[in-house]
């Protein structure tokens, strides 16, 4: 499955606040392009990534520092897993297989809509929907987290987190 990219049409930065981060507001458009993500579930009751990294530029070493060559456990996908286990629910073990496209650190949400993805697939698994537990732990780990668990363009504000769907004319390649 595609995990899509996106980008920041406008960004406007409000603040700081008070926990070191950022009121903003802008419009996020998903793109039909991304990174390669699948998902198989088995009983180990852990992650375990095998991947392949397409990235062109010189972000090309930051994701392999991350990946399961480097320090996995820095990774947003083990992240993303050891918070989902926070919420005292069963949740299966996990192998992913990830092809990797979209540049570290570009502003593209690449590692939040990897995230956004797993924790998709893991709370298909289980009782939660797109709730308010889910849409937690989805902030826990990172600001655009959040708009990658919806399939719509969106109007963001807050960190990130306060998410309004918009529709956008065809004709914008998005």
């Amino acid at each position: 499955m595609i995990s899509p990219a996106k980008i920041n049409f406008g960004l406007k930065i409000l603040g700081k606040r008070p926990d070191g981060f950022h009121d903003l507001e802008s419009i996020f458009l998903k793109l039909n392009w991304g990174d390669e993500i699948y998902f198989y579930p088995n009983s180990t009751g852990k992650i375990t990534l095998t991947s392949q990294n397409e990235i062109a530029n010189n972000s090309y070493s930051l994701f392999e520092e991350v990946s399961e060559r480097g320090d996995f456990t820095k990774n947003i996908l083990f992240k993303a897993y050891e918070k989902a286990k926070d919420l005292d629910i069963e949740i299966p073990g996990v192998e992913v297989h990830l092809v990797k496209r979209i540049p570290v650190g570009g502003g593209l949400g690449g590692g939040s809509t990897n995230a956004a993805s797993l924790l998709r697939f893991i709370f298909s698994h289980s009782h939660y929907e797109l709730s308010d537990p889910l849409l937690k732990v989805a902030k826990a780990i990172g600001s655009d987290v959040p708009f990658f668990l919806f399939d719509e363009h969106a109007h963001v504000s807050g960190l990130g987190d306060i998410i309004s769907p918009v529709n956008i004319a065809s004709g914008f390649g998005v």
